[in-house]
């Protein structure tokens, strides 16, 4: 009896804990881009101790580039990202190693929810 008590408790001590890969978003950020290339921050990457796994948001604003390999993103160099765009970052290692800037002379704003 004393088992299964445990097995029980552990059981739904796992169901009730907060899972990165859920449809209920763990973590969400307001991430200003400006003149210098920036990332998702440490407390949104991994929210509570939770790795995140993927994260989605859209930019306002501003035009920005981006670059998921782990380079920086330069006015000039990247993935352009237009007023409006939706943006979806699959994995805790490609939305760790993302940056970017801003093209012209207005910063971006890009709005994020994270799972």
């Amino acid at each position: 009896m004393r088992r299964l008590r445990i097995i029980l408790l552990v059981v739904a001590t796992v169901a009730l804990a907060p899972v990165a890969g859920s449809t209920t978003p763990i973590a969400y950020e307001s991430l200003v881009v400006g003149t210098t290339a920036v990332g998702l921050s440490f407390s949104t990457l991994n929210h509570d101790g939770i790795q995140i796994r993927r994260c989605a948001g859209r930019l306002e604003t501003a035009q920005v580039r981006y670059r998921f390999d782990g380079g920086t993103p330069t006015a000039a160099e990247g993935i352009v990202v237009e007023i409006g765009d939706w943006l979806e970052i699959e994995r805790h290692e490609v939305a760790t190693a993302a940056r970017f800037i801003r093209t012209g002379a207005t910063s971006g704003v890009f709005k994020v929810h994270c799972w």
